[in-house]
């Protein structure tokens, strides 16, 4: 059985290392609310960087919502089906899920996540009416963000953008690829820049930030299908990786730092990370040698990324729970507490999201994405082509 047309195995691994990177960084923050520092004998900030993971998520969903509207090499840049469709079809695929979640995060709170326990989890209480209805109309980054469930806020923001893509490709078809990006993404950051001397913009700080990743997104997803039929030479492709493992690394550094300014954080540190993000993804779908991407294509990966989705969304109050059963009363803390509530909470997440996915995410699903699914399962093909 082959892939579903136009389904990338090594996509939905990526999902999966982003999402199981999600849990992880939670399980951090759950131990060192405030940050560990790094050094040989607690190299735990190795998972502080969970807004990274998070900005790749939106990356790739820029990504991967570009390449049926680039498919055989398209330069229409127009939906399928219309935005009407596309909204439709965005509106079954995110919003159930995330209100069955809504109600599972809801009925944790009010009976065993409920109370301030000096961790991370205490960003997401008391749930009050504001934090339930700005839940329901998905304004959860705005209206009191993180209530109910501190990974939320990123689900208000990827849905908000999807209505700003139709904008985009109208943009592209009038100005042409390049302008349009660079138009969208200067947009961005005069925005981002504002909320620097007028305190009033920082209502939609993450959605600025948030929309250059996505716009960033759907630019390589069209570069990539640009060039499928003549890929770069492997030369090109060394130099690209070469150049995306520098900015990651400089994106890293600056982040490491913690530094509150504006400028360097929201915008030198987005941007660096955002090109990274998006030039792996460009190497990683277009034809040539990956080490990589087999990985990531490999049947585990391949299918715990087909939830990950019902991963991130129901991944908190259980790190939370797991901490307050078998760490909060035990005699573990620092390192010694995270290896243990990472080993617990990971595995636990991973089934739980699993069978949340099986009720309240499957049934919303496409006949593609439910072929994805069968297909993940199966071994991947020794040849994969892309």
């Amino acid at each position: 059985m082959g892939q579903p047309k136009g389904h990338l195995r090594h996509l939905d691994g990526l999902r999966a290392c982003l999402a199981l990177y999600v849990v992880a960084h939670h399980c951090y923050l759950t131990i060192y609310p405030a940050g560990a520092v790094l050094s040989l004998r607690n190299p735990s900030q190795i998972f502080w960087y969970g807004r990274f993971a998070v900005g790749w998520f939106i990356a790739l969903s820029g990504y991967c919502l570009m390449i049926p509207v680039v498919k055989d090499g398209s330069t229409e840049y127009r939906l399928p089906r219309g935005a009407l469709d596309f909204f439709r079809r965005r509106a079954r695929r995110i919003l159930p899920t995330f209100y069955a979640a809504l109600v599972l995060s809801l009925v944790l709170c009010w009976t065993v996540v409920g109370k301030m326990t000096g961790t991370h989890w205490d960003a997401s209480l008391p749930v009050t009416r504001v934090a339930i209805v700005s839940n329901l109309l998905m304004l959860q980054d705005m209206i009191q963000p993180y209530r109910i469930n501190h990974s939320f806020w990123s689900i208000a923001v990827e849905w908000r953008i999807y209505f700003l893509f139709p904008v985009m490709l109208w943009l592209w078809r009038r100005m042409g690829a390049v302008p349009a990006t660079v138009l969208i993404s200067s947009a961005c950051f005069v925005l981002m820049i504002a909320t620097h001397f007028a305190p009033s913009f920082d209502l939609l700080i993450r959605t600025y930030t948030c929309t250059f990743l996505f716009t960033l997104g759907v630019f390589s997803a069209a570069q990539a299908a640009r060039v499928a039929k003549a890929p770069p030479s492997e030369w090109i492709r060394l130099l690209l990786l070469a150049v995306a493992v520098v900015l990651l690394a400089l994106a890293f550094a600056i982040d490491s730092k913690r530094a509150p300014s504006i400028l360097q954080r929201e915008i030198i540190e987005d941007a660096t990370f955002a090109i990274s993000a998006c030039l792996f993804l460009f190497l990683w779908t277009t034809p040539g040698r990956s080490v990589i991407r087999p990985i990531l294509a490999s049947r585990p990966f391949a299918f715990v990324g087909v939830f990950a989705y019902s991963i991130y969304l129901t991944h908190a109050p259980l790190v939370q729970l797991i901490w307050q059963l078998f760490i909060r009363n035990s005699s573990l803390h620092g390192f010694t507490a995270l290896v243990v509530l990472q080993l617990i909470a990971l595995p636990a997440s991973t089934a739980a999201a699993f069978v949340f996915f099986l009720a309240f995410e499957k049934p919303f699903l496409s006949r593609k994405q439910r072929a994805a699914v069968v297909e993940s399962t199966l071994p991947e093909p020794a040849v994969q082509t892309v």
